[in-house]
């Protein structure tokens, strides 16, 4: 089995930890460190912590500080499928607050150059020429806006076409396209981006969420996922509901904790194809990861 990870809009990662951080004061840092992230990278590395080379991660590289992300993805358990664009990897910054125990990401989206229709071409025949040796695929994250909107969609429909495993984090005008066009078996967002993609109501009582997700995976035959941070994740396949508890934790850093539930949760399905195995084994990873300042790490 293996697993080949998509991530489209890959990040520099750099974690500082403050005994006590306060506005408008100096702050010295306890720790430091800095890592290759984003979310189909985050991914990619705990799945090969859970199993030793079960999986790569495809993602493009703005070709300025590419070498930097490449090092860092050495120093961890990532099987890295570059591919070089104009530009730069955006750099994100996580502050973490041991007396308050709060988590907060500053973000920098590093500007590309205009993308051309080449690099879209050229990055979908690798992507095309790279897929048949795996037997699924996680997708999840934004893309930045270096690429057409019609990415995703093209991604998805190789997928399907070559009868893939697959597995999708992300929402709104992004997911719309791929659900009707592509439907992956397997769709994990949290409980915001399902409303914000699904329901003209800001918030739905748990009732109304419940039903709500039932109704989807009805409508596309396929297994809906909402996570819902300290409460417990729904789930439904194909009508049949779910609800799986959360686990109550001394949280370090809530950075990649979606993005490890993926990995935990597709690695039992595809072993399994048990759901509630499925979703324990994906809380299990997000509590893990919750515990490491890594963001993406079960260790």
């Amino acid at each position: 089995m293996k697993i080949l990870c998509i991530c489209l809009n890959p990040a520099i990662q750099r974690t500082i930890v403050f005994d006590d951080f306060l506005i408008n004061n100096v702050n010295r840092a306890k720790k430091f460190r800095e890592d290759a992230s984003g979310k189909g990278v985050n991914s990619c590395r705990v799945l090969n912590q859970i199993q030793k080379n079960i999986s790569s991660v495809i993602c493009p590289l703005g070709n300025e500080n590419a070498e930097r992300f490449i090092n860092l993805s050495k120093n961890s358990d990532l099987n890295l499928i570059p591919f070089l664009i104009p530009g730069e990897v955006r750099e994100c910054w996580t502050l973490l607050d041991s007396k308050n125990k709060t988590t907060t990401e500053l973000i920098v989206n590093s500007e590309f150059q205009n993308g051309s229709p080449q690099d879209e071409k050229d990055f979908l025949s690798l992507f095309e020429k790279t897929l048949p040796e795996f037997d699924a695929v996680l997708f999840s994250g934004s893309k930045s806006s270096f690429w057409a909107d019609s990415l995703i969609l093209k991604i998805g429909k190789i997928i399907k076409n070559l009868q893939k495993i697959f597995l999708v984090d992300f929402w709104g005008p992004s997911l719309i396209p791929v659900l009707e066009n592509s439907t992956p078996e397997i769709i994990k967002i949290n409980e915001s981006e399902f409303t914000g993609t699904f329901s003209q109501k800001k918030h739905l009582s748990r009732q109304e969420l419940k039903l709500s997700i039932i109704e989807k995976s009805v409508q596309y035959k396929n297994i809906f996922i909402v996570t819902r941070g300290k409460n417990s994740t729904f789930a439904s396949d194909n009508g049949i509901f779910f609800e799986f508890p959360s686990e109550k934790i001394e949280i370090l850093n809530t950075t990649a904790c979606g993005d490890s539930f993926n990995s935990g949760f597709l690695y039992e399905f595809l072993n399994s194809c048990d759901l509630e195995k499925s979703l324990q084994k994906g809380t299990e990873c997000a509590s893990l990861n919750a515990k490491s300042l890594c963001p993406g790490s079960i260790f």
